[in-house]
């Protein structure tokens, strides 16, 4: 018991833990200084007279009208760790993977720590706020890896929530950029001179209405030749005439996207026409 009311016994304070704390409890008890103490050597001296004031001491007995609640503890000495993470590739084109990894080691001795939970978390790379994506624990080597597809340049870090023995911590972000996934495709791959050849594809993600540019290789430099916008189906098309004075050769052409706030510059296959 803890509290006496009118005779009668009961208790109602109670001492809490998490989970992890709990293993380190040794041990539990009621300190009986309050409740079985009476009321004259209160703390409280209000509308005592002073002879029974005089008795007041400063001790812990009648401190209050609940007994103290003592825990022992026995607690684990917390650790120092490190978590690494990198990942490869660091820029990926739109629908392709990259895969984040690296190691939980003890700071001290540099030992691994295995069976560790770690979240991956993750938020757009110009900022915002950090969002789980996953999570999976260590190997016996305390290395991870995660497996992500971003769709737009994405920042990502690595959380773990520490334990009884090894303090939280948080690896380094990393970022993965991504390309925009561009097709081309040729009405003719092999024309005479003042011949006209359309080009057309599609750029995803959509991005509608934001520029693209038909490059040609020329004397080994790649050149932009036209400029147009996406429609809003995120296709392109480009016409491109050669001159009467083409020689005859085969000649490389591309379609380049330039860079934007979600996404690095982005650039098609290339595609060779041969001028007869």
């Amino acid at each position: 018991y803890g509290y006496v009311f009118d005779g009668q016994v009961g208790y109602l304070d109670h001492a809490l833990s998490t989970a992890s704390l709990t293993d380190q409890v040794t041990g539990a008890a009621e300190w009986h200084i309050n409740a079985d103490e009476p009321n004259i050597l209160d703390y409280d001296t209000s509308f005592k007279p002073d002879p029974v004031d005089a008795i007041y001491a400063p001790d812990p007995y009648r401190s209050s009208d609940h007994d103290a609640v003592l825990v022992g503890l026995e607690l684990d000495e917390i650790q120092a760790v490190t978590l690494s993470a990198a990942a490869s590739p660091d820029t990926v084109v739109f629908g392709s993977s990259s895969t984040v990894s690296g190691t939980l080691t003890n700071v001290e001795d540099g030992q691994p720590i295995s069976g560790a939970l770690l979240t991956l978390e993750s938020r757009p790379a110009a900022g915002g706020v950090w969002s789980a994506t996953g999570t999976t624990t260590t190997g016996p080597d305390g290395g991870y890896q995660f497996t992500v597809g971003p769709d737009a340049n994405t920042a990502y870090r690595v959380v773990y929530a520490g334990d009884r023995t090894h303090e939280r911590t948080e690896s380094v972000p990393v970022t993965v950029n991504v390309t925009p996934r561009i097709t081309i495709n040729a009405s003719d791959t092999s024309v005479r001179k003042r011949s006209t050849v359309t080009f057309f594809g599609l750029v995803a993600p959509n991005h509608a209405g934001q520029p693209v540019q038909l490059e040609r290789q020329l004397d080994g430099a790649w050149t932009t030749v036209g400029s147009t916008t996406l429609d809003r189906d995120s296709t392109y098309v480009f016409r491109y005439t050669f001159g009467s004075k083409e020689k005859k050769l085969s000649s490389d052409f591309r379609v380049v996207k330039p860079a934007d706030a979600d996404h690095v510059t982005g650039t098609s296959p290339t595609v060779t026409v041969d001028v007869k």
